[in-house]
């Protein structure tokens, strides 16, 4: 069979990278040679206006399952979290936080104990949103290779 390398082949193929890897791998092969095939069908009965109708079906089709596959992947359902988890912790900082400067007299012996508090604070936050986050992301993986041991 022959190599097809017409221009909007070759945008159409570019436009199959933005879906999720593993739909990819799946389909990505078999819809380039399928729009090809109507590409090349529609430019050879209709002219300009099928490959016009061809493009518009594509880009409708691309639009719709591109959402429906990454929406499987359920990384968008993470990001929404995430902003909605940093906007209300942002929200409830806003009004608790004091609108003028926050002054706190220490001794000296207190600002060192101040700071380790902070500092310890900062860490255990950032080592348990890294565990939150890897568990989340693992999860399809564990979960997959529980499924393949059965």
């Amino acid at each position: 069979m022959a190599a097809r390398s017409s221009v909007a082949d070759i945008v159409y193929r570019t436009l199959l990278r933005l879906y999720p890897v593993r739909f990819q791998e799946e389909f990505a092969a078999d819809m380039a040679l399928d729009f090809a095939d109507a590409r090349q069908e529609a430019w050879l009965e209709e002219g300009w206006i099928g490959l016009l109708r061809v493009w518009l079906r594509a880009a409708s089709d691309v639009a719709r399952s591109l959402t429906l596959q990454w929406m499987r992947t359920h990384i968008p359902l993470v990001a929404v979290v995430s902003m909605a988890i940093a906007l209300s912790a942002a929200a409830v900082a806003q009004t608790l936080v004091p609108k003028e400067p926050f002054f706190v007299n220490l001794q000296p012996h207190d600002r060192d104990l101040a700071a380790l508090m902070l500092l310890t604070a900062s860490v255990v936050l950032v080592i348990a949103s890294t565990i939150i986050f890897t568990l989340w992301f693992l999860r399809p993986l564990l979960y997959r290779g529980s499924q393949r041991r059965r």
